[in-house]
Parts: C-alpha cells; structure tokens; sequence
C-alpha cells in the first residue's frame, strides 16, 4: 500500500460487522488517516478503542458535490496529502478518480494483505464469501468473481 491512505467509513464498517479491525490495522500499517466526519459515523457502529492507532484528522471545505461529510471531507483530505483513498462508495470513488486521487477499498486491502503475507488466500477468500453472504458491500456475480480471481 503506498504511503498514506485515508479512510471512508465504508471500509472501516465492512472490516468492523467482519470483526477484523485488527487485520485492517495489520495490513494498513503506515499513516492512516481519518476525517473527523468519518470518524463520526464509524463512532455510531463501532467503539473509540477500534481507532486507536490511526490518526484523526479535521478536514473541511467542499466539492460540490452530492455526498456525505465522511465521503466529502475524504476525499478533500485524499487530495490535500496525496494519499490513497480507501472507500467502498462507488459514487465517491468516481468523484475522486475523476479528480485525479487513487482509490481502493475493502477488496483491494484483503489483496495487500495477501500480498504481503499477512492473510492466507484462503481466509481472504472466506472473508470476501462472509462479505457478499452478509451482504455487507453490494458485489454483483461479475464483481464477486474478479474478487475471487484478483485474490487467487
């Protein structure tokens, strides 16, 4: 993963209703940023203690652009450190594309942390079939299927 990434709570709350915060923490090791805005939401499924170690940063501003404060103040942040933006959102990640800011999410974190030997195949796998069976992120067959492929 490069540098810094910065985190939507869209990936925070896939890695939380998995019970694997600490994973997300293992694979993310370097600079790991949270807007307070997504921080805010993350807050009204999950605990403080699940943050610790990442880094809470204020964000503000605007896009103009129809999206969330979490999302919004996201990718402002993305954009202002030239980090890597993590989110499942799919109207986010095409905002920031469009932008100019690299993205990835949930399925592109279990892929690094396949790469670099922290998670079998196997267990990434499973969590990515735990991940559609409890419907946590909206895969359709052909996105399942390049999951399945890009983590084999």
């Amino acid at each position: 993963m490069p540098p810094c990434i910065v985190l939507d709570n869209t990936v925070l709350s896939v890695f939380k209703r998995l019970d694997k915060i600490n994973l997300l923490k293992k694979i993310l090791v370097k600079n790991v940023l949270i807007p307070v805005g997504v921080e805010e939401e993350y807050l009204q499924i999950g605990e403080y203690r699940d943050l610790e170690g990442f880094n809470i940063v204020e964000s503000g501003g605007d896009i103009n652009y129809s999206m969330g404060k979490g999302e919004t103040q996201a990718i402002l942040l993305s954009k202002e450190k030239n980090c890597v933006f993590a989110t499942d959102d799919l109207r986010a990640r095409v905002y920031a594309n469009k932008i100019g800011i690299t993205t990835t999410g949930t399925i592109g974190i279990l892929a690094a942390g396949v790469s670099k030997g922290i998670i079998s195949r196997q267990k990434a796998m499973e969590l990515l079939r735990n991940i559609q069976s409890q419907k946590l992120l909206y895969l359709s067959d052909e996105i399942f299927e390049y999951a399945m492929k890009k983590l084999n």
